[in-house]
């Protein structure tokens, strides 16, 4: 019976304590605080645990370092799970030295909150932090800061600019989603991979560096950045994933690294400005409307000597028309048998070791001569050709073109 009852106390006294809230004031704002660990004295801001109504914090709002709960003194080191979730009418926030994390929603849908300062010492912020802060303008981020969580910005329409310190190796996914007014951002070396629609509706950018630690970019990270014009893919990316640049309308070249196997469903879909794409050799897999509505698009180039097989629907019906398709020789021959290449109305027979240069050497609509593949004569343009191959001179260069 003894070894029972003492069984039974040890198991009693292992049990932690159970976390204990007190509310503080200080400069007129009541805030409650959770006690993380009794004997360190430590605590982290929690929501008001008597309420059933979220958002009853207003006005400019100070948390102090250390704050009291009878004649214990407590130093704050975190900003609590929703402590401030849909304070719509939280004009200000000052947070203290000390403090190592922003958890989960903290802020979330603090409407008017325009400014915040992330002090020194926050290593990480939680998924959902700020979002939906749309009057937020101006966030200052600290050397330190480790790891940004998902959505932590999502929705901060009036976000202007954002520096994020070389120390992040994280950014989560939807970090900057729908950040209408973002126009210059900095993504550190030590990122790895950037996430699903980490970027996506990021309408005031026009250009991204990404670097070449990224090895991993997912599906809709650069969506409907309509204002993107031009975009450097790290070498060491294999996959592009569905959508990454979907709605890009005013993108207009983009290689991509000859490392890339995979294009995914709708990944430059509606990129309206895109007039050239390079295609890796390679390349295995291209998703279904990859490339559709890029109604600009007049140079593809794909030097595959055994091009890969693909949906119709790759590409789009005007372009299938209107682009030139740049193949090695025994590309082209297999074009004709091949979806979705059988579908271009003109191919050329060309190398990838002029491709810089490929437009300069064969324009289209510059005056030629064209000749049917025995050398005869067949007419000054290349409108109204019968299908077949020709050879085309402009000036002193040659070219062989595929006509279907």
């Amino acid at each position: 019976m003894k070894k029972v009852l003492l069984f039974m106390l040890g198991t009693i006294l292992s049990f932690p304590a159970f976390a204990r809230d007190f509310s503080y004031e200080y400069n007129g704002k009541t805030i409650y605080y959770t006690v993380i660990d009794e004997e360190a004295k430590t605590c982290k801001t929690t929501q008001n645990p008597n309420s059933t109504t979220w958002g009853l914090t207003s006005g400019d709002v100070e948390i102090p370092s250390k704050v009291t709960d009878g004649n214990e003194i407590y130093k704050v080191i975190a900003i609590g799970a929703s402590t401030f979730y849909r304070c719509s009418n939280l004009t200000s926030v000052t947070l203290p030295e000390g403090i190592t994390s922003i958890d989960y929603s903290a802020f979330n849908q603090c409407s008017s909150l325009t400014s915040i300062i992330i002090p020194n010492g926050v290593t990480s912020i939680g998924g959902e932090a700020l979002w939906g802060c749309e009057n937020l303008a101006s966030v200052i981020l600290p050397e330190g800061l480790t790891s940004i969580g998902n959505n932590v910005f999502l929705g901060c329409k009036k976000l202007v600019s954002i520096n994020i310190p070389e120390t992040v190796t994280s950014i989560g996914q939807a970090a900057f989603y729908g950040c209408n007014s973002l126009s210059s951002v900095n993504i550190p070396d030590g990122i790895t991979s950037i996430d699903w629609a980490t970027f996506r509706g990021c309408n005031g950018l026009s250009s991204i560096t990404i670097p070449e630690s990224v090895t991993k970019i997912g599906s809709e990270a650069f969506g409907y950045c309509s204002n993107l014009t031009s975009i450097n893919i790290p070498g060491r990316i294999t996959k592009i994933s569905d959508g990454t640049f979907q709605g890009c309308s005013n993108l207009s070249y983009i290689s991509i690294p000859e490392g890339v196997t995979s294009i995914g469903n709708n990944a430059f879909q509606g990129c309206s400005g895109l007039t050239s794409i390079y295609i890796p050799e390679g390349i295995t897999s291209i998703g279904d409307e990859a490339f559709s509505e890029c109604g600009a698009l007049n140079s593809v180039y794909y030097f595959a000597d055994r091009p890969i097989e693909g949906n119709a629907n790759i590409f789009s019906a005007e372009t299938y028309e209107n682009a030139i398709l740049y193949m090695s020789e025994d590309g082209v021959i297999f074009s004709s048998i091949r979806e979705p290449w059988k579908n271009f109305k003109k191919i050329v027979e060309s190398d990838k070791s002029g491709i810089d240069g490929i437009e300069a050497d064969f324009d289209e609509n510059a005056p030629c001569v064209v000749y049917s593949i025995s050398g005869v004569k067949v007419g000054d343009s290349l409108d109204g050709l019968a299908s077949g191959i020709y050879i085309v001179r402009q000036g002193n260069k040659t070219t062989k073109i595929s006509v279907k």
